[in-house]
Order: C-alpha cells, then sequence, then structure tokens
C-alpha cells in the first residue's frame, strides 16, 4: 500500500519538475534575504569570467519582490523582464495540468 502511493507521488513529482523548479525558485527569491552575501551559484563566474549575462537575475527579482523597482534596474535590467516570463512559464504549466486532468476524467 505504501509502496503504491510513493509510486504515485513519484510519478506526480516527475511529471511535473519543471513546474516544482520554476515556483520553488521564485518562492526562494521571494524569501531570500537581501542582506545576504553574494553567493553565487553562477558556473561562469566560478571558472573564473568578471561578467556573466545572467548574473543578477536572481537578486533582481528578489528586489522586485520587496518593491524596490530601483535598485532591480540597477541590479540586472532584465529583471522584471525574467519575472514576467518565469511567471507565464508556471502559469502555462498550470493549465496545462488541468487541461490534462480535465481530458483525462471526461
Amino acid at each position: 500500500m505504501m509502496q503504491g502511493l510513493f509510486k504515485k507521488i513519484f510519478k506526480l513529482i516527475n511529471n511535473n519538475i519543471e513546474l516544482i523548479f520554476w515556483t520553488m525558485g521564485l518562492i526562494y527569491l521571494f524569501i531570500n534575504s537581501l542582506a545576504q552575501t553574494d553567493l553565487s551559484f553562477c558556473p561562469v563566474k566560478h571558472l573564473g569570467f568578471n561578467w556573466c549575462p545572467g548574473c543578477g537575475l536572481g537578486k533582481s527579482i528578489s528586489y522586485l519582490f520587496n518593491f524596490q523597482i530601483i535598485n532591480s534596474l540597477k541590479t540586472h535590467p532584465l529583471g522584471i523582464f525574467a519575472l514576467i516570463v518565469i511567471s507565464y512559464r508556471i502559469l502555462t504549466l498550470i493549465k496545462n495540468i488541468r487541461r490534462e486532468r480535465n481530458v483525462k476524467y471526461t
């Protein structure tokens, strides 16, 4: 019985991994303290390059969640656009899941 439950949970997570990834990323940026050190997960920075086109996007989105639009634009000018694109993608994935669920039950 428990094995069947674990299979269902694993299948649910596996089928919705992109939705989980983007949602958890935005939740992390929402609760992330802006006073943190400059911890970076950027592979380009870790290879020793000083400039990366994506660096600062996360911090920019974090500033947006705190209504600091000027700081967001200073950190990365495409932060607003990135937030819109990610939010649109999340909504599209949710819409697709709902559509599949409705087709499945009709």
